[in-house]
């Protein structure tokens, strides 16, 4: 089992976590209209001091990370019961792997270019004018 997560679980989190997420469009009281990002909960905003600023939520994204790493260990470990033991081969494994490292390279850069902001969690009101799901950022 031990295998499993690192070999499966962990880089199919990664891959899911940075390729699968929501939008949400809305406006913080008293400030501007933003977009927002997480799924189930809001974990990126945009900032509201300059263009390129990201507010990162770190509570938000320890869950929303959690959710998605439980809902992976849910179904690999159903299937691997269930169905049939998962062998994982040396190419799926380091595909995984190398996926994985780049999506979390790339959001390494996404940090260090934009002026990021870390905060525990949303302490702003807002009112959510849409939402909607995204993948791979469109």
């Amino acid at each position: 089992m031990k295998d499993l997560i690192w070999k499966l679980i962990l880089p199919l989190t990664i891959i899911s976590f940075a390729i699968f997420t929501k939008y949400w469009y809305v406006s913080i009281v008293d400030g501007p209209h933003v977009y927002m990002y997480g799924f189930p909960l809001i974990c990126v905003s945009d900032g509201i001091h300059t263009s390129m600023s990201l507010y990162f939520y770190i509570y938000e994204l320890i869950i929303d990370f959690l959710i998605y790493f439980i809902f992976w260990s849910f179904l690999v470990i159903l299937f691997n019961r269930f169905f049939s033991p998962i062998k994982i081969s040396k190419i799926i494994y380091l595909s995984l792997i190398t996926l994985a490292i780049i999506f979390l390279l790339l959001f390494v850069v996404v940090i260090n270019v934009s002026e990021s902001s870390f905060y525990p969690n949303r302490n702003m009101e807002i009112e959510v004018i849409n939402t909607n799901f995204r993948i791979l950022g469109q």
